[in-house]
Formats: C-alpha cells, structure tokens, sequence
C-alpha cells in the first residue's frame, strides 16, 4: 500500500515530468504520445515508466539531471521516496522510476 507521504512526492514527480513532455517534447511536431506504465512485485517495489515519443533532451547537456530547476525538484521528491530515477536511452524522453512500498 502506498501513503499520503508517499502520494505528494509522486504526485508531484509525474505532474513534472508529464508536462515537461506537453511543453517539450514535440516541439516541430504535429503529434506525439506520452505513455505511463506502472507495475509492482514481490520486493513490494513499484517501477514507473513515464516519457514521450518526441523530440528527446538535448544531448549537449552531459545530464538530464542538469539545468532544470523542474529536474532538481523531481530528484528531491525522488530522494524523499528512497528511489530511483533514470533515464532510459530510447527515442523521445523516458525515465524509469523505483521505489519501494512503505
């Protein structure tokens, strides 16, 4: 089961990302998708996929985790998670969330 304090972080760690993906990601593009998938296992560890099919991050920046102030927050509420959050090197923008159940 997930709790309050765990709700609020994750919350705010899809609502950034999702926009970043609306306001970034398919630029020069006329459509795109935004895909979510969420699983659980016997570890009571949840694993969030969330990104886009657009346009991708720019890679002259060495880390996704750089120069957003957007970014900066959603690895706050990732630490307040005890999680993990990585980018997935695919087309588009992808990140893999992990953290376990409270």
């Amino acid at each position: 089961m997930i709790y309050t304090e765990q709700l609020i972080p994750l919350g705010l760690i899809l609502n950034e990302l999702i926009t970043n993906s609306i306001e970034h990601g398919f630029i020069g593009k006329q459509e795109g998708d935004i895909h979510f998938h969420l699983s659980s296992n016997t570890n009571k560890e949840i694993k969030i996929i969330i990104g886009d099919n657009g346009i991708g991050i720019n890679n002259e920046k060495e880390s996704f985790r750089e120069g957003s102030i957007g970014i900066e927050l959603v690895n706050i509420f990732v630490e307040q998670l005890n999680g993990t959050l990585n980018r997935i090197g695919t087309d588009g923008t992808v990140y893999e969330l992990i953290f376990k159940q409270n």
